[in-house]
């Protein structure tokens, strides 16, 4: 694909990132959303590293979405010390510190496919405690949400100037997880009706 093409990509993922964040930001001003502060706490530091590694790897436009989104995650993690959920178990707790663990391999290991794979692990058990809660109560996430952040990831692919791995695999997962969790929240709310 030619550069204006990647460069169209970019800006409907940084547009996306914005769009895709204000129904689950007005979700939880009403107090139908209840965030789960441990995974907005892992995914602001963890979608930082990301940002960071896709821009020092030649992500290039690819990167645009990913880095707005960062701020709007640093936003909900701040909402959801007041307005998230009480939900917190011992697992919760487990997950923060299997987080931390991976990020003590980022901190160690300055390989970028080693780093991004560590980023994209600690991604993974950060959605942990949010599909705990989303499990036991699925009407405390807003699914459009997850559903545009789907499509602001794939949009990001798409406008990658670089495609390796490392500008890749975090995206991917990115995807993948955030289908999962939405395909989940639909599978909940039909069974408990």
């Amino acid at each position: 694909m030619n550069m204006d093409i990647k460069l169209f990509f970019g800006i409907l993922s940084l547009i996306g990132s914005i769009v895709c964040f204000v129904p689950y930001i007005i979700d939880i001003f009403k107090k139908k959303t209840k965030p789960h502060i441990y995974t907005w706490l892992i995914w602001t530091i963890i979608q930082t590293i990301g940002v960071i590694t896709q821009i020092r790897n030649g992500a290039g436009y690819g990167s645009l979405g990913l880095a707005v989104g960062t701020i709007f995650v640093f936003f909900i993690f701040l909402l959801s010390i007041k307005h998230g959920t009480k939900n917190i178990s011992k697992f919760d707790a487990l997950c923060l510190i299997l987080a931390a663990i991976t990020l003590l391999i980022y901190v160690g290991v300055k390989i970028p496919t080693i780093t991004i794979v560590a980023v994209a692990l600690t991604d993974m058990i950060g959605y942990i405690p949010t599909f705990r809660k989303t499990f036991d109560d699925p009407t405390t996430e807003t699914p459009v949400f997850y559903f545009l952040v789907f499509l602001c990831n794939l949009l990001s692919i798409l406008a990658l100037q670089k495609y390796t791995f490392i500008t890749m695999f975090y995206l991917v997962v990115l995807l993948v997880c955030n289908f999962s969790l939405l395909m989940m929240i639909f599978w909940r709310r039909k069974l408990l009706k």
